[in-house]
């Protein structure tokens, strides 16, 4: 037996070598002990007095749960009296369970676990299971109820959410050799812990999946479920909910790997895309719906092909808004660009999808061609030989082609998809001021079918000249591009097109375009003859801009347009908190807006933030406003007084974001 004084040591060297929040570095001090030594300190362990601190009992089950886990020999009636006192010392707060669950898979691997040994874990199951409220412990729990017989050893012993039950449905209608590789596809996705794909798996996957020739199909409805409701409610973070639509929290882990699977499909394209979207949307009082499954959708739309994956990525730009997200789409736009060679802005360009349309499409004795409103929705125009197009569908369409039909309505909602993200693309192409050789500009912003369309829309500079361009003109005649003062300007090879933005003129010129495009009832995608200027004043070797000097920004709203806007933001009073800031790579600039805490006379958190001041910097050195190039330099204003704006709705109580039907109505 060992001595007391003896175990105290081992304890105290236990003591300083755990700790349950870090993976060790080296072996545990007691697991270099010989076995009979090893069984003897664990035996002293688990013989917990009556009389004992709550810190003590930690120490001795954490000891305790180290060298279960080795599978050491324990007689039954010493766990069992083990197991009792933790149930009766705080319901098993104590309890080391990743090392009894190692045990108790160990031991009944080696030699069956004995009646009194499997009652005595079947009666404390539940109790335990109360305390599993972390997504690991769950995991080691639900392992425990496979040993003792309480679930089915099945990956999914049964539908927990909408994707689940379709992998279920699917598992049910397979052939049984088909049912089989889909098993075996499971149990190998559901052993992968690492947040990218490793080689090893991707090959051997690729075996079950060759044997698997429904894996497209399966994969289609699996990624069209999430999000929606399911048969049952969701137990979300270990919580029964009532809400339908979540997804089982532990689940993901085994979704994820056969997410990555579909790379080699470019029929699941869309699909990738669309579920990325839906997991990004914003719960309330939950967070994004799963940021961690949006995040391995953009990954695997990086390994597809190069002009398929360039627009689903574009298109989630706009949908993604969770920080971790974000970062994982960043990141599968710097492959997806670094895969072709170029850019991601100009990768971007050339890939915009038209959505079939240049063309139209045919359903029957009609034609359905893109039009747009005068506000430039898109909608569809119907086209048939010796008619008039007509808005409204066909009844020969309706009634004969309704497949055809549906088919059509959805690349319609696509095409709307596209639309809001090349406005976005667009007002980002007018703030970097970007030459385009006119060939380029030609093919793939006049003549696209959805880029055209913002395209004739908005003001160009071609070569130096300023002009407008007619909407009912093609690019080869002579009075597409037309100054101010009435003169013609012809494109021509060799010549640099870029997108205009106000603060290039001064301001009496401005005021003449703004005075053309409200005559000539110009309607924008985004601001751009309207858009507000803002030039620095004052000392022209100033550094720093004190125009919104003590304005106060409140946190909430402020972070949620950082976003929007494209500017790095931490929250104050986080560990990881810095100055707000917006980079500009292609002129290794960043603008820096310096803030301090409004102090909360109650003591809360910290809600409201004071500007001090804006600066500029390029490659570290501080620039003077003069030097600053008078688009960034007006951007960067507009947007913080967005901010401000915001903050300022914020803080008046009297403020709605909804007007009520009865005063719309009046």
């Amino acid at each position: 037996m060992i001595s007391d004084e003896e175990f105290e040591y081992h304890l105290a060297q236990h003591i300083k070598a755990w700790n349950p929040y870090k993976k060790p570095k080296s072996t545990h001090p007691a697991l270099t002990l010989p076995l009979e030594k090893q069984r003897e300190i664990l035996e002293a362990t688990m013989a917990v007095p009556e009389s004992v601190t709550t810190e003590r009992m930690h120490s001795q089950s954490s000891l305790a749960g180290v060298l279960l886990g080795e599978g050491l020999p324990v007689a039954d009636d010493l766990l069992v009296s083990w197991l009792q006192r933790h149930a009766d010392f705080h319901a098993f707060i104590a309890l080391p369970l990743e090392g009894l669950v190692k045990w108790v898979e160990h031991r009944q691997a080696s030699n069956p676990l004995s009646i009194r040994l499997l009652t005595c874990l079947r009666t404390h199951h539940p109790r335990i299971s109360k305390r599993a409220t972390d997504k690991s412990h769950r995991s080691l729990m639900h392992r425990m109820a496979i040993v003792l017989g309480l679930v089915s050893s099945d990956v999914i012993p049964g539908p927990k959410d909408a994707w689940t039950a379709k992998a279920l449905a699917w598992r049910d209608s397979l052939p049984d050799q088909n049912k089989e590789a889909w098993e075996a596809l499971l149990k190998l996705a559901s052993a992968q812990k690492s947040s990218t794909p490793s080689k090893s798996y991707l090959k051997n996957a690729a075996e079950l999946v060759a044997a698997l020739p429904q894996f497209s199909m399966i994969m289609r409805d699996i990624l069209e479920a999430l999000g929606r409701d399911g048969p049952v409610g969701v137990t979300w973070r270990g919580y029964p909910s009532s809400m339908k639509n979540l997804l089982d929290d532990d689940y993901t882990d085994l979704l994820r790997p056969l997410i990555w699977l579909c790379a080699p499909y470019p029929d699941l394209t869309d699909s990738l895309r669309d579920a990325a979207a839906r997991c990004s949307t914003k719960i309330k009082n939950i967070g994004p719906l799963c940021a961690k499954i949006a995040a391995a959708c953009a990954e695997t739309l990086s390994r597809q092909a190069v002009d398929a994956a360039t627009p689903s990525l574009s298109n989630l730009q706009s949908a993604v808004k969770h920080k971790s997200t974000r970062k994982a789409l960043a990141k599968a736009m710097i492959t997806v660009a670094d895969k072709a060679g170029s850019g991601w802005s100009e990768l971007e360009e050339k890939h915009v999808p038209d959505h079939g349309f240049k063309q139209g499409h045919r359903i029957g004795s009609f034609t359905a061609k893109l039009a747009w409103s005068h506000s430039g929705t898109p909608e569809l125009l119907w086209h048939q030989e010796g008619a008039e197009p007509q808005k409204a569908v066909p009844i020969e369409v309706q009634r004969s082609h309704s497949d055809q039909l549906k088919e059509t309505k959805i690349l319609l909602r696509d095409v709307k998809k596209t639309y809001r993200a090349q406005v976005l693309r667009l007002e980002k192409l007018m703030c970097e001021g970007r030459d385009l050789p006119y060939e380029i500009w030609q093919e793939h912003y006049f003549d696209h079918p959805i880029v055209g369309a913002l395209t004739r829309r908005l003001l160009w500079r071609f070569g130096t000249e300023l002009v407008y361009l007619d909407q009912n003109l093609t690019a080869s005649d002579d009075r597409l591009a037309m100054t101010l003062d009435g003169r013609s300007i012809v494109g021509s090879s060799g010549m640099n097109v870029h997108l205009w933005h106000p603060a290039e003129l001064k301001c009496d010129e401005n005021q003449q375009w703004q005075k053309w495009a409200l005559t000539n009832r110009l309607i924008q995608p985004f601001q751009q003859a309207l858009r507000e200027v803002h030039r620095p004043a004052g000392d022209p070797d100033a550094t720093d801009d004190h125009r919104y000097h003590k304005e106060l920004l409140h946190q909430g709203a402020f972070a949620a347009l950082c976003r929007e806007r494209g500017w790095l933001y931490s929250f104050h009073g986080s560990p990881e908190e810095f100055s707000p800031c917006i980079l500009y790579p292609r002129l290794n600039m960043r603008a820096v807006m310096n803030v301090s805490e409004e102090p909360d006379p109650h003591g809360r958190a910290i809600l409201w933030l004071q500007i001090s001041d804006i600066k500029f910097y390029q490659a570290d050195k501080i620039v003077p406003l003069s030097l600053v190039p008078a688009v960034i330099y007006s951007e960067v204003m507009r947007d913080i007084g967005l901010f401000i704006s915001a903050s300022k709705a914020t803080k008046d109580s009297g403020w709605r974001d909804t007007i009520p039907s009865k005063e719309m109505s009046e």
